[in-house]
């Protein structure tokens, strides 16, 4: 008797429990507040992870382009393909529909079904809708550019393949605020509106003298000729390039700069290096 007296309590109100099972407003709010807090530090977390395996099948397409490329070399007395076809009497692109013939079409038919010419961490404004060999109702998007001084010429032209540059990832027209002062025009002097294919010089001259930067890369914030150590880039790690040898690297937005052998020489050296 005197064990059921204590267990009761008079000032208990009607119908409670002395220890609750279900869940207080309190305790709600805390489990949501605990569960805001996982998912505020799991974005980044997320978002490096996301951008790194960007950064993968990003180098992964670029290793697959530069075997396409060898297997083109084999075929065509070891050179590199073209840049693009030339619109007659001029450097600028000839459009079909609107999309340029470029180095990329050549190399196309020799591409590996997993790889592609898309950057995954670009958008689609970076990047060139390229004319299909085969067929123009294949044509394609492409995310990478051919460093202009390498078109047509011969593997064994290039003094060190180990460091020569022959595609880089760019930005078409000026996308994203990069470099591009020499946007390419037609021969009737309008600007064309696909240029991002290719790599060039700040300069008109094929050969570099004068050229303080190459153009087009994919370096956003670059527009006004700023080149700084820290400065974007499409990756975590830096702007993804191929070299004749095969290999690939990721350069800092320094790295758009020309290098001579003196001040006053005309002859580049490292990665713009002009073999010919």
């Amino acid at each position: 008797m005197n064990v059921l007296l204590a267990a009761y309590d008079p000032d208990e109100p009607e119908g409670s429990q002395a220890n609750p099972t279900h869940l207080q407003r309190k305790d709600l709010r805390n489990i949501l507040l605990v569960i805001a807090v996982l998912i505020a530090l799991s974005i980044p977390v997320y978002n490096q992870m996301k951008a790194q395996a960007h950064q993968h099948t990003c180098r992964t397409n670029l290793k697959e382009i530069g075997q396409a490329m060898a297997l083109y070399r084999e075929e065509n007395n070891d050179r590199f393909p073209p840049t693009h076809v030339r619109e007659a009497g001029g450097e600028a692109p000839m459009l079909f529909a609107g999309r340029p013939s470029t180095w990329a079409t050549q190399v196309q038919p020799y591409m590996v079904v997993r790889a592609s010419f898309v950057c995954p961490a670009a958008s689609e404004s970076e990047g060139v809708m390229t004319e299909h060999l085969m067929d123009a109702d294949k044509s394609f998007l492409s995310h990478y550019g051919m460093f202009e001084p390498r078109g047509g010429v011969p593997l064994n032209a290039l003094t060190n393949p180990d460091t020569a540059v022959v595609l880089g990832e760019t930005s078409n027209h000026g996308t994203n605020e990069t470099y591009n002062p020499i946007p390419m025009k037609s021969t009737s002097g309008d600007e064309v509106a696909v240029d991002g294919f290719l790599i060039g010089f700040d300069v008109d001259d094929k050969d570099g003298i004068g050229a303080k930067y190459v153009t087009r890369m994919a370096l956003p914030g670059t527009k006004s000729g700023e080149f700084k150590e820290d400065g974007r880039t499409r990756h975590p790690s830096g702007t993804q390039v191929l070299f004749a040898s095969g290999s690939t690297a990721f350069l800092p937005p320094t790295a758009a700069r020309v290098e001579r052998l003196g001040r006053n020489s005309e002859e580049i050296v490292r990665f713009w290096k002009v073999d010919r």
